[in-house]
């Protein structure tokens, strides 16, 4: 039998004669259908359904059996579509069969069918009784239900789910009447107007279905959609005037829902259907944070811990908008609930920095290289803001966690680490927190210091793993306080507010320092070894604070911070002067420490006085600090600290007028003195500072060809050779800048200095005190010098070549990626140039990808194919030639079989262009030119 056709036919009335009302025109199209059903099936539906002579009921049941005959006709685990044609008809069957449910539904179960179908609410109201109005809400949710277990047909049924699932809620959770004690019986036909009695057997009978409606309800809604079913509950709860009993059990199945695995994406895709659109959906967004951070279960702790497990996962995904849902509801949860918030979300996201870590032999590996990335990343998405989308949560909770950090930090500004900008905003954020900034930088700068009485976090020891991430070990690490200023010198010096802080509180540190060493010494009984050690540690710390402060004086930003606020530096200079009457007799050995915390205190003193505008300086506070000047003694072996005392005591005296000449003298011997001698007055300063801004104002005047420094470039060239045997980096770097500088002139010299100076550090990595990033800038300036040469590189291409190629055996893999890309630049640079040399430089490549472990090392070989290639451009087929074709199979091979993704994107540009460059050499491009002839004029 058709069942499709006879839906057809019952959902149809273009075959209807005039029919004068909806009964009537039921009456029609149920005998048209009858007509084509065979007399048996009309039995069956009459003895499925019963025998009743309303036209309603009777258009229901033939629709009902129709709808099942489709159901069953559907082979079972047949891969059988329904047509379009078919489709239809069981969509508008299934929402008939829905519209004439719907009246037997209970005030306030569901949306009303005035609002689904306004048409239908003006059809007459059918006088049903309650039995009645049961059977056809049992009759037809079972057939729907039935419909929604067959794959074909859920999508038709999903359209009515709200509906459907008002019904399931009605027949599962309804209350029933108690039994009457009398057993009264009730006829078919008997009227809704007659008092409804509930009888035992009635009772128990229902009792049984509502059972089964339960366990039909909770199988339908685990195989529907999560988000659909979601928010049809979220709107039969929000339906004015619901039962209690609906209102309760819809917000049970909601809470459960939610608390399923993804139940919160779920619960947004239901709000929000196509992504998030932050205009229309803020509000939407904070209520559902609100619904997910209050408790909506009666058992909290199970509710919490499934909600944050879904946050957490939410965290790591990278699906559309899951951030932004995750922002809100961790923001949410923390408002509601601390407590909750940093035990099941903070301290699983910092897990891998709260650690504890114990000695242990062998050494092993605390946390590996995903665990500690992951826990950066996540540590962005909630502390970094990015956008007015985002709200960050209060960056005071990073506290427990900040000296791993920093330590991890310390072992990342210097290399090339991917997340090293997101750790140092982590940083920068906690150090601007006023609340905890003091203790930040003394926990920063003194790991040990007993007077810290905040917890910043445990000592952990950060390694570089496999790839290239950082792991955590159980080895423990030494650490040095100059290192840890350094890093602190370095992640503050971006921000010049965080810079002028971190300089006051140098100054006060020291000015207090002296005396927390008196009173821990007076009171501790230290052993001769503990005391040694104790004073070591503390003339290093003193040292290091000292060394911090020269180098911030030395900038602008702190400069002109204190020319408009010098309270702080005249106060610490009268507190250091009070304490010490005699610089040279304090702490013993430390009178240098002494004399050079004095002297740039000074010195910043000066360039207030002389920087300042006169009517602007407050007078009066500095001529409280000439009193202190002059009560200040030194002895013959600080006589620059005497004269630059009494300076400044001549500039207070005279309110400014000593320090600007009324007349220039003229004279040959006193001439004015230009910027090249101030520069190397400067090289000639004992403070490495000074020195270095020497070598950086040389640098500076050689690229602006001042004609003095241009005329001593000879002496010049020794100054910058003398100060590349510094130990100190920055000399060095500063050294090596200004020869670079020197290449227009001194071409041979400078690029045999760079590169002998290249091949040394290399050779000898092992032993040198230089950082790998150092030593690769060294090769970066080898090539910005190669390209201002230009047309003169060919002549040193084989010192070049052979310097970065010793470069590509460097132990450090930073150093032989470094030389390796230096190498495909100058390839690029060369180009044709290169000649026979192009066979050892694919050699090289070939070894290194084929031997090398380490993965930037191995994509850094493969960019120097794609940057030769480049330089060659046509030429390439010529001068590679016999090793044209295993270079290009060798690149077809790792593009395929490369485990490396980054490697194998690498080998498909050095296939591009190699297929650039025959395509061009093949196929000319057309030239679009036209012709002009000039006509001679005839006579």
């Amino acid at each position: 039998m058709d069942y499709h056709h006879s839906l057809l036919r019952l959902t149809s009335t273009e075959d209807l004669e005039n029919a004068e009302d909806f009964n009537d025109m039921l009456v029609q199209i149920v005998e048209n259908v009858h007509q084509i059903l065979p007399e048996n099936v009309i039995d069956e539906i009459q003895k499925t359904f019963g025998r009743n002579n309303n036209p309603r009921e009777a258009y229901l049941k033939t629709l009902l059996y129709c709808l099942n005959g489709v159901r069953k006709s559907i082979p079972l685990d047949s891969n059988t579509f329904l047509g379009v044609n078919q489709f239809r008809s069981v969509k508008i069957s299934i929402e008939i069969v829905i519209s004439m449910m719907i009246p037997c539904l209970l005030p306030g179960v569901g949306i009303g069918i005035q609002h689904l179908c306004p048409r239908a609410a003006k059809l007459p109201v059918e006088d049903l009784t309650d039995l009645e109005k049961y059977d056809r809400l049992s009759a037809t949710v079972q057939t729907i239900a039935d419909c929604f277990d067959e794959t074909t047909m859920r999508p038709a049924v999903l359209l009515q789910l709200g509906p459907l699932l008002a019904a399931f809620l009605q027949l599962s959770f309804a209350p029933l009447m108690k039994p009457c004690t009398e057993n009264k019986q009730f006829s078919d036909n008997a009227s809704a107007s007659v008092k409804f009695s509930m009888s035992v057997d009635l009772y128990n009978k229902l009792k049984e279905e509502q059972a089964q409606f339960k366990a039909r309800l909770t199988s339908m809604i685990d195989k529907a959609p999560q988000s659909i079913v979601i928010r049809e509950l979220m709107i039969i709860l929000g339906v004015q005037g619901a039962p209690k009993w609906l209102q309760r059990e819809t917000r049970r199945l909601l809470v459960n829902r939610i608390m399923k695995p993804k139940g919160i994406a779920s619960l947004v895709l239901s709000i929000c259907d196509n992504g998030i659109d932050l205009g229309a959906h803020w509000s939407k967004l904070d209520i559902i944070a609100k619904l997910i951070a209050a408790p909506q279960s009666p058992q909290p702790e199970i509710y919490y811990e499934s909600i944050c497990s879904q946050l957490l996962d939410l965290l790591d995904s990278k699906a559309r908008d899951s951030l932004i849902v995750t922002n809100w509801c961790i923001n949410a949860l923390y408002e509601k609930n601390t407590t909750i918030f940093i035990e099941k979300i903070l301290n699983p996201i910092l897990g891998p920095l709260l650690i504890k870590t114990e000695e242990s032999k062998p050494v092993t590996i605390l946390k590996t290289e995903i665990e500690v990335t992951k826990c950066i990343e996540n540590l962005s998405k909630c502390f970094i803001t990015t956008g007015a989308k985002f709200k960050c949560l209060p960056i005071k909770l990073l506290s427990i966690a900040a000296f791993p950090l920093f330590q991890l930090y310390n072992k990342a500004y210097r290399t090339a680490y991917l997340h090293r900008n997101t750790i140092r905003q982590l940083l920068l954020l906690l150090l601007n927190e006023e609340s905890m900034q003091e203790n930040l930088f003394l926990q920063f700068l003194d790991p040990e210091n007993r007077y810290t009485k905040h917890h910043f976090g445990d000592r952990l020891t950060f390694q570089f793993g496999s790839t290239g991430e950082f792991e955590i070990s159980s080895e423990p690490e030494s650490l040095s306080c100059e290192e840890l200023g350094d890093c602190l010198l370095n992640l503050v010096q971006s921000d010049p507010a965080l810079s002028y802080k971190l300089f006051c509180y140098l100054l006060k540190s020291l000015s207090r320092h002296d005396k927390e060493s008196v009173d821990e010494k007076s009171n501790e009984v230290l052993t001769g070894n503990d005391r040694d050690l104790q004073e070591m540690r503390d003339i290093e710390i003193k040292l290091v604070r000292t060394k911090l402060l020269s180098i911030l004086a030395e900038t602008s930003a702190i400069q002109e911070a204190h020319i408009n606020k010098p309270e702080q530096i005249v106060s610490f200079i009268k507190s250091l002067i009070k304490e010490n009457s005699q610089i040279d007799k304090v702490n013993g050995n430390d009178s240098g420490t002494e004399f050079n915390i004095m002297y740039i205190s000074l010195m910043l003193v000066k360039v207030i006085l002389t920087s300042k505008p006169k009517s602007a300086i407050d007078w009066k506070l500095f001529n409280e600090l000439m009193v202190s000047l002059n009560e200040m003694e030194c002895n013959d072996s600080q006589l620059e600290l005497s004269s630059l005392s009494k300076e400044v005591v001549t500039i207070i005296k005279t309110q400014g007028a000593s320090a600007r000449p009324r007349y220039q003298d003229l004279s040959l011997r006193n001439q004015e003195a230009t910027e090249f001698d101030k520069a190397l007055r400067d090289l000639a300063d004992p403070l490495l500072p000074v020195r270095a801004h020497g070598l950086m104002s040389l640098t500076k005047l050689i690229e602006r060809s001042d004609p003095d420094t241009v005329a001593k470039k000879d002496v010049i060239l020794c100054l910058f050779q003398e100060n590349l045997k510094h130990e100190d980096s920055f000399i060095y770097l500063s050294a090596i800048n200004g020869i670079s500088t020197l290449a227009t002139s001194y071409p041979k010299t400078v690029i045999e200095l760079l590169v002998h100076e290249f091949i040394n550090v290399t050779s000898n990595s092992k032993d040198s005190s230089l950082s790998p990033d150092t030593r690769a800038k060294i090769g970066e300036v080898l090539v910005r010098v190669t390209r201002s040469l230009g047309d003169l590189t060919p002549a040193y291409k084989n010192i070049l070549i052979n310097g970065f190629l010793c470069g590509t055996r460097d132990v450090d893999p930073l150093v032989r990626a470094s030389s390796l890309s230096c190498l495909g630049e100058l390839c690029k640079v060369l180009g044709y140039r290169l000649g026979n040399i192009i066979t050892e430089v694919i050699l090289c490549i070939g070894s290194i990808i084929k031997t090398d472990k380490i993965p930037e090392c191995r994509r850094a070989a493969v960019l120097v194919a794609t940057l030769m290639l480049q330089g060659l451009g046509k030429a390439a087929l010529a001068s590679l030639g016999s090793e044209l074709l295993p270079l290009y199979r060798a690149l077809l091979s790792l593009r395929k079989n490369d485990d490396d993704q980054v490697l194998r994107l690498h080998a498909q540009l050095a296939i591009d262009e190699l297929d650039d460059i025959v395509r061009d050499f093949l196929i000319s491009k057309p030239r679009l030119e036209n012709s002009i002839f000039m006509l001679k004029p005839t006579v």
